[in-house]
């Protein structure tokens, strides 16, 4: 796959913005990196997207900063237990003990992973990291309409914490894939969907992508930047995943569309997503060359938003 540098292009000549077609007649989009810039520039100029907004702002500085009282890590400590907690408790727990004057909950996805990377040494970083993970899953959900009932996204919080308890055992559970991503286990999207709901799927893949892609492609720190790890993940999205099979008809790639409520438990909706995942590199290798072909980012953002409805 390629490197990701095509969405974070931000000196382009675009003179008009309308998308290239390969085969206009039946709806297929060019799978040109020109065709992902016009896309994320659209998307990082529209206030409906303040998740894009920020990504073309990578290197501002990030703020995020609390007086961690001992009442507040005690109590925390004890809900991070309790898998029945709610989002919003967790919140108010860190309402309630710390001075949150430079938190601006306005602020996107993107925000609150860079402060995730940013404070990973912070002395406090066992108990901002939670609270961290929390707004992060908070901000993707609303930001992607992936319509997850808060406290799910409570429960889902405190098992990822609990599995991964600070930044670099996270780090390590999303590089995962880079090792064999047809017989990967996905250890992380198994905690979004085994015991809760099929359609966490879409969330837990929203997840894994953009965090993957905020962590380890960092415009500001060539030193960290470790785009290899970036681009792994590719979104679980019914509207992608409806367009896919035009692009495999196209290609000659063999490809069964299915439905996550059709699918009986997590080894199929495991075995559905590498399937998925093995697809869409078929696709973008059999369009493009070399620089030229796009990332699995570039490819998400473009399908998604070339067959959305309204």
């Amino acid at each position: 796959m390629p490197s990701i540098k095509d969405p974070l292009n931000d000196e382009l000549n675009i003179n008009s913005f309308e998308l290239e077609f390969d085969d206009k007649e039946n709806g297929i989009i060019a799978l040109t990196t020109e065709n992902v810039q016009k896309v994320e520039t659209m998307l990082r100029y529209n206030p409906d997207y303040p998740q894009f907004i920020d990504l073309k702002n990578l290197n501002k500085e990030t703020k995020f900063e609390g007086y961690l009282d001992e009442k507040y890590k005690e109590e925390l400590g004890k809900h991070l237990k309790d898998n029945n907690t709610k989002v919003e408790d967790l919140i108010e727990i860190y309402k309630k003990y710390n001075d949150i004057k430079n938190i601006k909950y306005e602020y996107s996805s993107v925000y609150y992973i860079k402060a995730l990377k940013k404070y990973k040494t912070h002395e406090d970083n066992k108990y901002m990291y939670p609270y961290l993970i929390l707004l992060i899953l908070r901000k993707i959900n609303s930001e992607n309409s992936t319509r997850v009932s808060l406290n799910d996204i409570g429960k889902i919080a405190c098992k990822i914490v609990d599995k991964y308890s600070d930044y670099d055992k996270l780090a390590d559970a999303l590089k995962e894939p880079s090792k064999n991503s047809e017989e990967c286990n996905y250890e992380l999207i198994k905690i979004f969907c085994e015991g809760l709901q099929k359609r966490y799927l879409s969330l837990a893949t929203k997840f894994c992508h953009y965090v993957s892609f905020v962590l380890f492609y960092d415009t500001d720190d060539k030193d960290d930047c470790d785009a290899k790890y970036a681009d792994l993940y590719s979104i679980y999205d019914e509207v992608v995943n409806s367009s896919l099979k035009k692009y495999t008809d196209k290609y000659n790639i063999e490809f069964e569309k299915k439905e996550l409520t059709n699918l009986k438990d997590w080894d199929e909706i495991l075995d559905y997503y590498r399937k998925y995942q093995e697809v869409i590199k078929k696709v973008i290798e059999s369009y493009g060359k070399g620089s030229k072909i796009i990332s699995r980012n570039g490819f998400d953002h473009l399908i998604w938003y070339s067959n959305k409805k309204g």
